[in-house]
């Protein structure tokens, strides 16, 4: 569903994720899952000023379990909530990711968010030479 920016998706997707500090934004001062929580919706906010982005928000068997925030064919942020971090789950929100940007798309990772990093490359996407430090980019390429 299309929503404006959600602060209750975002509090869904990293709640209790008490890892959120090895993967999150490295200068984001605070990074408890509030911190990272507060820091996600402050900057999408932000965003939003500027860009005309869409917030959509995960749903599984009618809880809410996440976001996906995008541009365009540019997925700018994701979260899912760790209780629903399962294969079928995630292949299931990564099939949407795709239709929602459109097939080929591309999105930026802080280097050291290995977990989502690895998710992606499970999911197809592959990582592009980028001259940014810190900044891993990743490629989604459907078969038109």
């Amino acid at each position: 569903m299309d929503h404006g920016i959600s602060y209750d998706a975002i509090f869904a997707a990293f709640d209790g994720d008490v890892e959120i500090e090895k993967y999150c934004d490295p200068d984001n001062l605070n990074k408890t899952p509030i911190g990272v929580i507060d820091n996600t919706y402050e900057k999408l906010l932000e965003y939003q000023q500027y860009i005309d982005g869409v917030f959509k928000i995960i749903e599984v068997e009618g809880d809410i379990a996440g976001f996906v925030y995008y541009v365009d064919n540019v997925l700018i942020s994701f979260g899912v909530n760790k209780k629903y971090r399962n294969q079928e789950t995630l292949s299931s929100i990564f099939e949407d990711i795709k239709v929602w940007l459109g097939g080929d798309f591309v999105t930026l990772m802080w280097e050291r968010n290995k977990r989502a990093i690895d998710w992606l490359k499970r999911c197809g996407m592959e990582q592009e030479d980028l001259d940014m430090i810190n900044v891993v980019k990743l490629k989604y390429k459907s078969c038109h």
